[in-house]
């Protein structure tokens, strides 16, 4: 069963687009993936603006479950959930300015004998009156708002948070028809720079993958003579490669 994270990032929100080329803001979220350690109770992540106007973005945070078909399905947070076991992304409400970067503390509280994954969503808006970005007196000031409709492009990013205590155990089984690797621990198994190789000179485009807790992630030989990876467990980095005779 493949089970790298399913549809979890990317490119989110067309809002609108127009015949006019306005100046825009360009929001970049760096890494789709960030991590919470164990050890640690929260991170940084910085948000920037190469656009040639200000950023207003609204932030959202959702709850992702992966059921046992590998499906996903995403919760909104809800204020009767309290303060407990939750994703907390503040500000919530950023104004980045055209060339310039601002930070988003990523905490998280509650109870954390299991890995926890949610989806953190950075959209840019239109700001309007009592969106809480303090422009109700007048939104044109800070160039937010001009004639016709702009394209905004929003980003949506993933947060693993891991167990307080992390385990990892990973086994390698090397099959006829492929390869699989299996994740005994109790938090997700990162597969970087995966290089899947027809031949010695000729791989294809590496990628990444992520191999949920309990999960086993199937390589499909199709062809190839050599699959080879960096296994990320925590903060350990190791590569491995596999060989198909004939």
């Amino acid at each position: 069963m493949n089970t790298a994270l399913p549809s979890l990032l990317g490119i989110l929100l067309a809002v609108a687009s127009t015949s006019a080329v306005h100046a825009q803001p360009d929001i970049g979220i760096g890494s789709l993936y960030d991590y919470l350690p164990g050890a640690s109770s929260s991170i940084v992540k910085p948000i920037r603006n190469s656009g040639s106007s200000t950023g207003f973005v609204r932030v959202d945070v959702r709850r992702i479950q992966v059921d046992d078909a590998g499906n996903s399905t995403e919760t909104e947070l809800t204020a009767g959930e309290g303060w407990r076991d939750r994703l907390i992304v503040s500000p919530s409400r950023l104004i980045v300015p055209p060339g310039g970067m601002r930070s988003v503390r990523v905490l998280y509280v509650g109870e954390r004998s299991r890995e926890h994954v949610f989806r953190v969503r950075f959209t840019p808006v239109e700001p309007g009156r009592g969106d809480g970005f303090g422009q109700e007196e007048d939104a044109d000031a800070a160039g937010a708002t001009t004639a016709g409709v702009r394209m905004l492009v929003g980003y949506g990013g993933i947060v693993i948070v891991r167990p307080e205590q992390e385990q990892y155990r990973t086994d390698f089984v090397q099959r006829t028809d492929g390869l699989d690797v299996i994740n005994h621990g109790n938090t997700t198994l990162i597969l970087d720079n995966v290089y899947a190789c027809k031949t010695d000179e000729h791989c294809l485009a590496p990628v990444k993958k992520h191999v949920l807790p309990g999960r086993t992630q199937f390589f499909k030989r199709e062809g190839l003579s050599e699959i080879r990876f960096d296994v990320v467990e925590g903060e350990k980095v190791s590569d491995k490669e596999f060989r198909f005779a004939g």
